[in-house]
């Protein structure tokens, strides 16, 4: 059941009498179902949009402006080397739920929908007797682009105000825990409170502005549009990190009191992974908010695992991970059978602290990680025996670029030039794995769908302004 609204439009009052209808239903459940295994846990995944690995203190950043993430991120284990499939909320989000790669589900750009005979997580999770529940808080999760695959329920709540989603997630999430009867429950609930604008209710906009500019909070998405590729003073790069760290201390408010109140009445207990689907970028290569690049700065996300008792406390794992190994992942803590066709890697090996292997199935590579934003917008990481690892982007008509990230983590020499053999390496496992390195990306015909003004719309208000140029056009 879809409840929370039934169109992607704002709600009416007949809406509104619709949703608290819905909300009473909450307890609902199937009876088709085979019987859940008494021995399996509740899930919890929590994505937050939009946060940089580099802005938790349990990755080492000096402000505390993660305390309930960071003391809940000592319960488990944490991934220090975590990719973002994409630098954009849909691709990733498919991958995550697929276990396929962007170039493979090629859902990208809002018209691009996630194709139906593609299978989730959600849907093995309840097709295992679980009951599965999404709150999501952004409109990039509208009902055509089909990621309520396998959720029974499905809230949307970015008809609030931006400062009043996580409440309302939190406030439904909580209920339906406490709610909870045999079965297991599969939770995914999406956090939008890091992403532009970066206008957060007071105090949290001023807790570490310590410099005054003429740019509001809540103008913020449209200023980063404005001025995405601009060079901005000092000053008003520090007022923005301020602003985006006040975001991000509002987040963890939130998280704070998920992680305190979170009762299951079901008595199992719960399976935590906490990611994020990007980061954002400050103009470290003369480029602002996300999308459309994929650099280390939209790339490097939190990755966190918790399950007391069954994964370790306090570890932090050096292995690579990505998106595409979260679901491999879950089945496997779960003891549940992995389908045929996921390219991700179990993780389970690294919580145990062993060394996670070579993936066989790329000749030349160690392990690669196949980024795609947009056809003409992509790149690869990939460890090379005896080079270490590597990385080529490939931004629409800009030259190929090559980085040594083990000497050169920042990104700031390529080297194209001087290395042209290991770049000619690079660009032929690319085209291995399917990204547009020596052809053109080939889009499928599925899944094509039509954008409405109103969704354009969407994308100018969320400072998407490049896109939404794009789909007009």
């Amino acid at each position: 059941m879809v409840y929370g609204a039934w169109s992607d439009k704002e709600p009416t009052m007949t809406v509104w009498i619709s949703v608290l209808c819905g909300m009473m239903l909450i307890g609902c459940r199937r009876d088709d179902r085979p019987a859940a295994d008494p021995e399996l846990p509740n899930v919890v995944f929590v994505s937050l949009d939009t946060l940089r690995q580099d802005r938790v203190g349990a990755y080492g950043y000096a402000r505390p402006i993660t305390p309930a993430l960071d003391a809940f991120a000592d319960k488990g284990t944490i991934f220090l080397n975590s990719y973002a499939q994409s630098s954009s909320t849909l691709p990733t989000h498919a991958s995550i739920f697929t276990s396929r790669w962007p170039q493979q589900h090629q859902s990208f750009g809002q018209e691009r929908a996630l194709h139906e005979d593609e299978l989730t997580l959600a849907e093995v999770l309840r097709d295992a007797g679980y009951d599965t529940w999404a709150g999501v808080s952004s409109r990039r999760f509208i009902l055509p682009l089909n990621l309520d695959q396998g959720f029974e329920r499905y809230a949307r709540y970015w008809w609030f105000e931006k400062s009043a989603r996580s409440v309302r997630l939190n406030k439904d999430f909580l209920r339906i825990a406490r709610q909870s009867k045999d079965r297991p429950v599969f939770a995914f609930l999406h956090y939008f409170d890091a992403h532009a604008p970066y206008d957060p209710p007071e105090p949290y906009p001023e807790t570490f502005t310590t410099v005054r500019e003429d740019i509001r909070p809540d103008d913020t998405a449209d200023f980063i549009a404005r001025y995405r590729y601009a060079r901005l003073s000092d000053e008003k790069l520090t007022y923005l990190k301020d602003l985006y760290d006040g975001g991000i201390v509002y987040l963890d408010h939130h998280l704070e009191e998920l992680f305190t109140e979170t009762r299951f009445s079901n008595g199992r207990p719960t399976l935590w992974i906490i990611t994020a689907d990007h980061g954002e970028a400050f103009s470290e290569h003369r480029y602002l908010g996300h999308s459309r690049k994929v650099y280390e700065e939209l790339l490097h996300v939190p990755l966190i695992m918790v399950w007391e008792g069954v994964i370790p406390a306090g570890q932090r794992s050096p292995a690579l991970a990505q998106s595409v190994d979260l679901f491999p992942t879950i089945l496997e803590l779960l003891s549940l059978e992995a389908p045929e066709g996921l390219m991700g890697r179990s993780l389970a090996g690294p919580l145990r602290g062993e060394i996670q292997p070579s993936d066989e199935r790329i000749p030349g590579a160690l392990d690669v990680i196949p980024i795609l934003d947009l056809p003409d917008v992509w790149g690869m990481i990939a460890t090379l025996p005896g080079e270490g690892r590597l990385k080529i982007i490939q931004h629409r008509d800009e030259a190929l670029k090559l980085y040594l990230l083990d000497h050169d983590p920042a990104e700031r020499r390529n080297m194209v030039r001087r290395k042209p053999e290991l770049q000619e390496r690079m660009v032929h496992i690319a085209d291995s794995v399917g990204l547009p390195a020596l052809k053109p990306f080939t889009v499928r015909s599925e899944g094509a769908r039509e954008v409405s003004a109103r969704e354009i719309d969407m994308l100018r208000e969320l400072g998407y302004i490049d896109e939404a140029d794009d789909i007009e056009r």
